[in-house]
C-alpha cells in the first residue's frame, strides 16, 4: 500500500511498511515486493570486482605494508579515518592485524608503520592473508560478474522474516510472460512520488499509482504532516503467481485503501479550491520530482512472485 510510505521523509519507513505488508494475513510472513525486474545491465560491476585487486601482491608482504597496498588497490582509503570500499575487507584486516588495546582501529590502520612493533605477530600469516583475500575478495567478484554477463535479465526481490516465520521453503521460477518492473528514474513517473504546492500553500502528492493525498496542515514549511492511515491496511494486494497461467489474487484491498485516502482528502479539503494565484505568466506551477526512491512495484506486484530473470 504505497500510502503507508511516508513520501513526504523520502520513505524512511519503507521497510516497516514490507514488513507489515509480508505479515498480513494470508501472506504470513511468506510475501515478496518484486522492486525491479529488467535487464540486468542495470547493474554497474564498480565495486564488485576490479582489476587491480591482485592477492599474489600479499603473499609475502610485510604486515605494515598491507594497508597501503589495499589503498593502491582502491579498497581502503585511510585519512586519519579509514574507509572500505569493500565488505570483506575490514574483517580481514580485523582477523590477520587485530588493533593493539588501547589503540583505536582507526588509528591503526592508517598509519601501520607507527605500530609495527605492536602488531600481533602470531595472527599475521602473509600468506594466510593472501589466500583469504582472494576467496572472499576477488573470486566472488569475478564470479558476479560472470553470473551478470550470462544472465540478461534480472528480478530483485525483497522482503523481511523472522525465525517464526519459516515454515515454507519459496519456490521460485521462471516466467517469460511476466512483465517489467521498472527500475526508479526521474524520467519514469511510474516510479516515483510528485509533490505539487498549492496556490493556497498546501501540498499535494501524486503517488506512482496516481493517488492523490493533500499534506496535513498549510504548508511544507509550517509542520505539514503525511496522514496518519493508520487503519488502513498494508498490503494492497496479495497474489499467488503459478507456473503457468494469471496470477491468483488471494487478497484485494485497493478498494478499501482508496475509500480511506479519499476520506484523509476530504477532511483536508481535497478535491476543492485550491484558492487565486497572482502570477504574471498564465501558466501552470510545474510538479516537482522528489528523490526518486526504489519501491518496485509495492502494492501492484505484492505477493509470493515467481518471476523470470536472476534471484
Amino acid at each position: 500500500n504505497s500510502a503507508r510510505i511516508n513520501w513526504l521523509t523520502f520513505g524512511s519507513n519503507y521497510n516497516q511498511v514490507v514488513t507489515n505488508a509480508a505479515d498480513t494475513p494470508v501472506s504470513d510472513g511468506h510475501g515478496f515486493v518484486t522492486e525491479y525486474a529488467g535487464p540486468s545491465s542495470v547493474v554497474g560491476t564498480n565495486g564488485v570486482y576490479s582489476t587491480q585487486w591482485d592477492s599474489t601482491k600479499f603473499q609475502n608482504i610485510a604486515p605494515e605494508l598491507v594497508v597501503s597496498e589495499l589503498q593502491i588497490q582502491n579498497l581502503v582509503q585511510c585519512f586519519g579515518t579509514c574507509t572500505y570500499s569493500h565488505p570483506m575487507v575490514k574483517p580481514l584486516l580485523e582477523e590477520f592485524l587485530p588493533r593493539p588495546a588501547g589503540i583505536t582501529e582507526d588509528q591503526f590502520y592508517s598509519n601501520l608503520a607507527l605500530y609495527k612493533s605492536q602488531i600481533d605477530m602470531t595472527a599475521w600469516n602473509a600468506a594466510g592473508f593472501s589466500q583469504k583475500f582472494d576467496e572472499r575478495i576477488v573470486q566472488p567478484g569475478l564470479h558476479a560478474v560472470e553470473i551478470l554477463g550470462k544472465n540478461p535479465y534480472l528480478t530483485r526481490l525483497f522482503t523481511t522474516i523472522s525465525p517464526s516465520e519459516m515454515t515454507l521453503d519459496p519456490e521460485f521460477r521462471h516466467r517469460a510472460d511476466l512483465p517489467n518492473v521498472a527500475l526508479t528514474s526521474p524520467s519514469d513517473p511510474t516510479t516515483q512520488a510528485n509533490q505539487r504546492i498549492l496556490c493556497d500553500g498546501r501540498s499535494l502528492f501524486t503517488l506512482p499509482d496516481g493517488q492523490q493525498i493533500l499534506l496535513n496542515g498549510n504548508t511544507l514549511y509550517s509542520g505539514a504532516t503525511w496522514p496518519d492511515f493508520s487503519d488502513t491496511p498494508w498490503a494492497a494486494t496479495i497474489e499467488d503467481i503459478p507456473a503457468t497461467g494469471d496470477p491468483v489474487v488471494l487478497v484485494d484491498n485497493r478498494k478499501r485503501i482508496q475509500s480511506d485516502v479519499d476520506a484523509s482528502n476530504a477532511r483536508n479539503g481535497w478535491p476543492g479550491d485550491e484558492g487565486a494565484c497572482a502570477c504574471s505568466v498564465p501558466t501552470s506551477r510545474p510538479m516537482s520530482p522528489l528523490v526518486p526512491l526504489a519501491l518496485g512495484a509495492v502494492g501492484l506486484w505484492w505477493g509470493r512472485r515467481r518471476a523470470r530473470g536472476l534471484v
